[in-house]
């Protein structure tokens, strides 16, 4: 379990950790949609410079969505990955936002709950084709998103 705790993230990431009779709860404090790039960068072939480009909000809004799953993703493999007693691992991850308030809350954004008989069934060998968050939802995720792409609160697992 502490190998969870070890795993490196390019912006902080809070983990809790319970496990009862097989089943690993992970809590996850995600870091934040404004820690994501709000740029990116083209090449301009003719000028031979590279040229820095704003991104929309709801391009921004996307890729956290993309970050959000291949992070969930990668915390269920290496919990499977750290023993065999562990029969199921259930995420809740959440991110602190003032949307629903005007005030800071935890708000929960993605669940999903997967037992290593359905993990067993992913072809981990093709891994750099699946889609994560197809993946995640396949297996009964709760993740949604508006029209803008902006993540929608969640009931946490308990």
């Amino acid at each position: 379990m502490q190998n969870l705790g070890q795993l490196d993230w390019p912006h902080e990431t809070n983990i809790a950790i319970s496990l009862r009779q097989g089943r690993l709860l992970l809590d996850v404090d995600l870091p934040a949609i404004e820690d994501m790039p709000i740029s990116h960068w083209t090449a301009d072939h003719r000028k031979l410079l590279l040229v820095q480009k704003p991104l929309s909000k709801q391009k921004i809004a996307f890729c956290y969505v993309d970050h959000v799953c291949s992070l969930i993703l990668r915390l269920i493999g290496h919990s499977m990955a750290t023993s065999t007693a562990i029969k199921t691992v259930a995420v809740s991850a959440y991110t602190q936002r003032k949307i629903s308030s005007g005030q800071a809350d935890d708000d929960y954004v993605a669940t999903v709950e997967i037992s290593r008989t359905a993990w067993e069934q992913i072809d981990r060998r093709a891994m750099d084709e699946i889609d994560p968050q197809n993946l995640l939802r396949r297996h009964g995720a709760c993740i949604e998103t508006n029209g803008r792409g902006i993540l929608l609160v969640q009931q946490p697992l308990q």
